[in-house]
């Protein structure tokens, strides 16, 4: 046990003299009351630092990261001599809130004591480990690797959502329902719009519609090739002959052939003409139709967090749209 402790007290102490050997300071300010302050990506010390202030570092080149939840963190380099003040102004721009101003933006995650920003729709509730967290919105702090959420609509539909869990902030914008833009998108394959809006039977009846009569013109348009070929050559025959019993043969016989291919050929064209309207009425339903709760609205970001200063110091509101009718 002394010896733990002896190693520890020797730790601290040559941390100290190597400090003092080699010691230099950054004096900061900056456009805010307050901001976070990381020296060398070392994110597990972070220090929450005021304007105008003087930090000691070890001297030589430092990577510098100061930020405010509300805003980009500002990096940059500093080359600090041994036993010097090296002075730097930051200017952090016009305050603004975006889903970039907190992905991977350590001073929100200080600064709310959490790692995770969840939006989805405003109906959605949003669920961590089997607790619900909020609707539509929620601050999450977790310390799994990949932690799992869950995502129930207000239909009752679930999506499990996966995250990497940065140790900074994160952003994840998930939402239930199907949305309009895929939607249209996936049209051009037979039924797989209708599936992504969960309407399985119409979806069927597409790709079996659309499957089925193309199969039955590939099929019915291969054997008409082939009794045209037949025909041709019995034309090639007839008029090579000579003998007027074995041209009245062919002749009945090509009469037959003609009648097989034109009834062939109208077949061909009927399961071309139906396979191409299955084809259009599936892009036209994946246009038109709407699935059960509807389409998925995303909101813009500031819908959700709304940027504004008190007392000289960024703040954020969250907006959050909740049904009365729920209350009755």
């Amino acid at each position: 046990m002394n010896s733990i402790f002896f190693t520890l007290f020797f730790q601290i102490f040559l941390a100290s003299y190597l400090l003092a050997q080699d010691s230099a300071f950054v004096h900061l300010t900056f456009n805010a009351e307050t901001a976070y302050l990381v020296v060398d990506n070392d994110f597990e010390e972070i220090l929450e630092i005021k304007t105008d202030t003087t930090i000691p570092v070890l001297a030589g080149t430092r990577y510098i990261s100061l930020g405010i939840p509300n805003d980009q963190v500002q990096r940059f380099y500093l080359q600090i001599p041994k036993d010097s003040t090296v002075t730097r102004e930051v200017i952090f721009p016009g305050f603004k809130i975006s889903s970039a101003t907190f992905n991977n933006n350590f001073a929100s995650a200080q600064y709310y004591q959490a790692n995770m920003m969840i939006l989805s729709e405003p109906d959605t509730e949003i669920f961590y480990t089997d607790s619900l967290m909020g609707t539509g919105f929620a601050i999450i702090n977790s310390e799994d690797r990949f932690p799992t959420f869950r995502l129930v609509d207000n239909l009752g539909r679930v999506k499990n959502v996966e995250a990497a869990q940065t140790g900074q902030f994160t952003v994840i914008e998930k939402y239930v329902r199907p949305e309009k833009y895929a939607s249209r998108t996936m049209s051009f394959i037979p039924g797989a719009s209708q599936f992504y809006k969960r309407q399985p039977l119409k979806g069927s009846a597409f790709i079996l519609g659309t499957l089925g009569f193309t199969s039955l013109y590939i099929i019915e348009n291969s054997a008409y090739k082939d009794e045209e070929i037949d025909y041709f050559n019995g034309l090639d025959e007839y008029r090579i002959t000579e003998n007027e019993e074995t041209a009245l043969i062919l002749g009945d016989q090509l009469e037959r052939q003609a009648n097989t291919l034109n009834q062939m050929d109208n077949r061909r064209r009927l399961y071309l003409s139906l396979a191409l309207l299955t084809y259009a009425a599936n892009i036209y339903d994946a246009f038109t139709s709407t699935p059960r709760g509807g389409f998925s609205d995303p909101k813009p970001f500031d819908f959700y967090i709304q940027g504004t200063t008190v007392g000289g110091s960024p703040v954020s509101t969250a907006t959050l749209k909740f049904n009365l009718d729920k209350l009755k």
